[in-house]
């Protein structure tokens, strides 16, 4: 098992998703040329809260927020948002900045995920050929060349994909994309399964986050064996929304 709190979990998990700046800001997304962070994101388990602004926010608005993220109890029910998130999202309008939330459980690998068989190969993706409906994502063909991805390869192309969306030194972040006429057939499943296999053996930590309404990602998590550390949730400028896969 992955060692720390469920909340100091979280705080790694975000810090890998986001460059934070020496001021604790969110500064941007951790990617190449990453865009725009969330105006504000905060993570909810069961022994705590950690909650990050962006400079977008007035100061003295930002300052009041992490107060109250920092109030904000430890839960391990997540039917109702933080209060917090609401606050965030009718500051970010009070200041111009039209908002929307996201919300979502955030996970980690603690261990090996089972075996996972399904009637087609599951390979290492980088540099395969991708199913076209994939390759309008990617710009191109092939799939870049990226030091931790696999897929599922059916008539000779790749149909699901299981990515390091966000990777540090220590920590990586899972993206899957399946075609949507392959789903159902537990392709996701068996990429990420090894996915986590190789990210764990990098010695790496293993993230996965998606939103409540995604049943389907979160149906692979359950069936890879990942464990609940608690809810992501952020409030965006406009319809942008950058956390998770």
């Amino acid at each position: 098992m992955t060692t720390g709190s469920n909340r100091d979990l979280l705080e790694r998990q975000i810090r890998n998703l986001f460059v934070v700046d020496g001021e604790g800001r969110l500064a941007r997304v951790n990617e190449p040329g990453g865009g725009s962070p969330p105006l504000f994101f905060i993570g909810r388990a069961t022994d705590g809260c950690v909650a990050f602004v962006s400079p977008q926010l007035p100061p003295r608005a930002a300052s009041q927020l992490l107060e109250l993220a920092a109030k904000e109890p430890a839960t391990s029910e997540f039917v109702r948002p933080a209060h917090v998130l609401e606050v965030a999202a009718a500051v970010a309008r009070a200041a111009g900045i039209p908002a929307t939330t996201r919300r979502g459980p955030a996970y980690i690998a603690d261990a090996d995920p089972p075996r996972i068989a399904v009637d087609a190969d599951v390979v290492a993706a980088s540099g395969r050929l991708l199913h076209p409906d994939l390759a309008a994502k990617w710009d191109g063909p092939r799939l870049p060349a990226l030091e931790l991805a696999f897929g599922v390869e059916a008539a000779g192309r790749v149909v699901a994909l299981c990515h390091s969306a966000r990777l540090g030194p220590d920590d990586a972040e899972a993206g899957v994309e399946t075609v949507e006429a392959f789903r159902g057939r537990g392709y996701a499943t068996a990429a990420t399964a090894a996915w986590v296999n190789a990210v764990r053996a990098s010695g790496r930590a293993a993230f996965y986050s998606t939103d409540w309404d995604n049943t389907a990602s979160q149906g692979v998590a359950r069936r890879v064996g990942l464990r609940l550390l608690g809810e992501l949730s952020s409030v965006n400028a406009g319809g942008h929304e950058v956390s998770g896969p």
